[in-house]
C-alpha cells in the first residue's frame, strides 16, 4: 500500500463520514482508484499490525469517541 492509497482513502473515508469503512482499490495507470466501498469491512488483524495499529484499541477508540459524542448531544 503506497501513501497515494492512504490518501485517497482518508479523503473518501472523509467525504462519506463514515468512521469504519474499507475500500477496494485498484491501480489505473500508476494511480489508485476506489472501486468500491465497503461499511462493514472484514477486519483483517494483520493489514491492523502492517499499519502499527491494534484492532481491539482501534474499535474502543471508535466506540469511547461515539459515546462521547453522544453525551454531548443530551
Amino acid at each position: 500500500m503506497s501513501a497515494g492509497h492512504v490518501e485517497l482513502a482518508l479523503q473518501a473515508q472523509k467525504a462519506l463520514g463514515a468512521q469504519i469503512i474499507g475500500f477496494d482499490m485498484i491501480l489505473h495507470q500508476g494511480m489508485p482508484i476506489i472501486v468500491d466501498e465497503n461499511t462493514f469491512p472484514g477486519f483483517y488483524p494483520e493489514l491492523f499490525d502492517a499499519a502499527g495499529k491494534d484492532l481491539g484499541f482501534e474499535l474502543y477508540r471508535m466506540i469511547a469517541q461515539s459515546v462521547d459524542e453522544c453525551r454531548t448531544m443530551m
